[in-house]
């Protein structure tokens, strides 16, 4: 049974090579926000919702749980999710995260 609690660790100044705002470790079972990137109380948060949504989906590294965890990004911080969110998110992970299927 998954625990209800997940630890998040706020980093900064340490090294993040590949630059990502955050990350879920599966094996630790451990949420890293990197504030080096996010820099806002809102950046952060939505980095959380991200990381903490891989870890409901089962970190699989797929594009379909990739799209989900942005659209949960989207939707705290707008409160809706239009179709032209829809598609900047789609832009976004082809550009970005190429080798996802």
């Amino acid at each position: 049974m998954e625990k209800e609690d997940v630890p998040v660790n706020l980093c900064y100044g340490i090294d993040n090579p590949e630059g990502y705002a955050g990350t879920y470790d599966p094996f630790e079972d451990v949420i890293k926000v990197y504030f080096d990137i996010t820099r806002t109380t809102m950046e952060t948060s939505k980095t959380v919702i991200h990381e903490a949504t891989h870890r409901q989906m089962g970190s699989t590294h797929t594009f379909a749980e990739e799209l989900e965890c942005f659209k949960a990004e989207v939707i705290h911080e707008k409160g809706t999710l239009t179709k032209e969110d829809l598609e900047s998110i789609i832009k976004h992970i082809h550009k970005h995260y190429p080798d996802l299927r």
